[in-house]
């Protein structure tokens, strides 16, 4: 796939999984260089369609919220909210702090934690991860205030009613990594579901703005389709495919 948006190759070591940014165990970090690709595209749809300014971003499978946050900071100016939930609680701290690191006191509360680390243990790699943590908190001290974030636990394969968890909080652009793999699968909670991947997409109907947008991504194996969704793209890079839908109604 050639990148048309994230064509610089920056640096990324500051934002590595596991060095202030929080990753959870057993879980590869989604490609950050990647990330940036698909939000800029949604943007670039969305401006082909007229609608401009911040966007509220969701994830309704969202693990610890990694490419949330990197999405955070490295497009600050193009989003207003932040919007993630997971089926499983174990996640939701990590989702919590990692989304707080847009935020100075949330930044602030991780040096903290690393400087502990550092004094205590005395390793390279605190040393490291601590001016990695002065150097993101410039970041977020050079832009505006942080957007506003909404993090919780609901099954997103739920079946659907007005009172769906993921509908309450409606977003512009959904951005899922959803599950797939040795370290992830979907689950259920309340119901059995065949296709979970067209319920989920049934699911985040009533959570979309007017001209929201869904990305998936997933491995090639999932049909990611829903004949009330018009994809807009497709795209594969290495094992992964990534699609971007927009609801036709």
């Amino acid at each position: 796939m050639p990148y048309r948006f994230a064509l610089d190759r920056p640096v990324y070591s500051d934002l590595a999984s596991g060095k202030v940014l929080l990753a959870a165990r057993g879980h590869p970090a989604f490609p950050i260089r990647l990330a940036s690709e698909i939000f800029q595209r949604c943007m670039a749809v969305r401006e082909g369609s007229g609608l401009t300014g911040p966007v509220r971003l969701g994830d309704p499978c969202c693990g610890a919220a990694y490419h949330l946050a990197v999405l955070g900071l490295l497009h600050r100016a193009s989003i207003r909210a932040i919007i993630a939930s997971d089926i499983d609680p174990d996640v939701i701290p990590l989702a919590e702090k990692n989304l707080a690191m847009l935020s100075a006191a949330g930044i602030d509360r991780r040096r903290e934690e690393l400087a502990a680390m550092h004094r205590e243990f005395g390793k390279p790699s605190h040393a490291e991860a601590l001016a990695a943590a002065d150097r993101l908190r410039s970041v977020v001290i050079a832009q505006s205030e942080p957007p506003g974030v909404c993090v919780f636990t609901a099954d997103a394969l739920a079946a659907c009613d007005s009172s769906h968890a993921i509908s309450a909080v409606p977003v512009d652009i959904v951005f899922t990594d959803v599950p797939y793999g040795r370290h992830s699968r979907w689950q259920a909670q309340t119901a059995e579901c065949s296709n979970p991947m067209e319920r989920l997409l049934e699911n985040l109907l009533p959570a979309l703005h007017p001209g929201g947008l869904v990305a998936v991504v997933s491995d090639k194996q999932q049909k990611t389709l829903h004949d009330r969704y018009d994809r807009i793209e497709k795209f594969r890079i290495g094992k992964r495919m990534a699609v971007i839908l927009r609801p036709n109604f």
